[in-house]
């Protein structure tokens, strides 16, 4: 698993929830095996990068700890770039085109 590395800045604090800005970036991606149509086994491999911008509420964090209790919830817009798929064998590895990321996330 790849940091998610982010710089937050605390826009809101009601005493009963926080809400955070943040701008953050990373590495993401996998290694899979397949068989391929004429049998073969087979790895590919993905990366991509991704730029963030987002928004976070959660109930206040007491000090020393890094995940609160209760309800959180973000919502994040980014840039992906950088995709590719690099194949083991001699198969042609591909470049995927830079795409925009909408993502939402609920913890209870």
């Amino acid at each position: 698993m790849m940091p998610r590395p982010r710089i937050s800045l605390l826009l809101v604090d009601t005493g009963t929830r926080q809400h955070w800005g943040y701008f953050g970036g990373g590495i993401s991606g996998g290694m899979w095996a397949y068989d391929r149509a004429s049998g073969l086994g087979e790895q590919v491999n993905y990366r991509e990068y991704r730029l963030v911008l987002g928004w976070e509420t959660r109930p206040p964090q007491p000090p020393g700890t890094f995940r609160p209790s209760g309800r959180s919830g973000s919502v994040e817009v980014g840039y992906v770039f950088g995709r590719e798929f690099e194949f083991e064998s001699v198969a042609r590895d591909i470049s995927v085109e830079t795409a925009l990321l909408l993502r939402t996330n609920l913890v209870f």
